[in-house]
């Protein structure tokens, strides 16, 4: 088992320092250099992902079955350390909420109880918020040509984490900050409304794209297969629909995917 969660180790963090440094690696990633690669990113997400499954494995070896080997041990704590570290250079908020959430349900499994560490995972979110919006705001400022470097991404990360800290007054101010932009982000309403205040919410969607009804197995059948599949690219549509650079995604949700495809009629029947 060891000796599995190292080769998942190598083979997922090898995939996600190509990533990293190709520029193809979450909001880190180059958005052109993105868009011209979406026929094998999903071999490159699929693969990096293997990251994960080392931590997972690892994980229930040493919390579970109580290993004290030192490999799994050591296993373990790089794949804990790699899975944060890629979490904070990707600036996506799910990533680093995902590591530790898994941590605290496989010790309360393998423990046969609910850990007490379950109350702080809602307040993830309220402190990882802050530091994620700095963070993409100073890649899109001019730091997303330099953070495929060892040097350019330490300076951005430590920029960030400054501006948090210094843009407020106090800790209190800080996790208000970030509370706030927790909710507003669980908000489904609020990207909703994105949806339909466009003039022709219809434009995100034209001949060829993905539809509602190919949704369930659309992630399971790979691109030499499907040679007309499409590109799953609504999310950075609708940020530039709204007048902002191409270097985010906005979330259409399920209601304005329905919405802009089938209009109010399609929101009734779908859901």
């Amino acid at each position: 088992v060891a000796f599995m969660s190292a080769i998942l180790l190598v083979l997922g963090f090898g995939t996600r320092l190509v990533q990293w440094k190709a520029g193809l690696y979450s909001y880190a990633g180059d958005a052109e250099v993105l868009a011209s690669s979406f026929a094998f990113m999903q071999w490159l997400n699929y693969l990096g992902g293997l990251l994960d499954a080392a931590l997972l494995v690892s994980a229930i070896e040493v919390f579970g079955k109580r290993s004290t080997g030192p490999f799994i041990k050591i296993v373990f704590w790089l794949s804990l350390v790699s899975s944060v570290g890629f979490g904070l250079i990707s600036g996506m908020k799910g990533t680093a909420v995902t590591t530790f959430f898994l941590l605290v349900i496989i010790y309360s499994i393998a423990n046969a109880r609910i850990s007490r560490l379950v109350l702080l995972l809602p307040l993830l979110p309220v402190m990882i918020y802050p530091f994620s919006n700095v963070y993409r705001s100073n890649l899109n400022s001019g730091y997303r040509a330099q953070v495929n470097t060892i040097e350019g991404q330490w300076a951005v990360l430590a920029k960030s984490f400054e501006e948090v800290f210094n843009a407020h007054t106090s800790e209190s101010e800080t996790a208000e900050v970030g509370f706030d932009q927790t909710t507003s982000r669980l908000s489904l309403l609020g990207y909703v409304r994105l949806v339909v205040n466009l003039p022709d919410p219809s434009a995100l969607y034209g001949r060829g794209d993905l539809r509602i009804w190919q949704a369930p197995f659309y992630t399971l059948v790979p691109r030499f297969l499907w040679r007309d599949k499409p590109v799953n690219n609504y999310g950075l549509r609708l940020t530039v629909a709204q007048g902002k650079p191409a270097t985010s995604w906005s979330a259409p949700t399920s209601i304005g995917d329905l919405y802009s495809q089938y209009g109010k009629s399609g929101v009734v029947l779908g859901m």
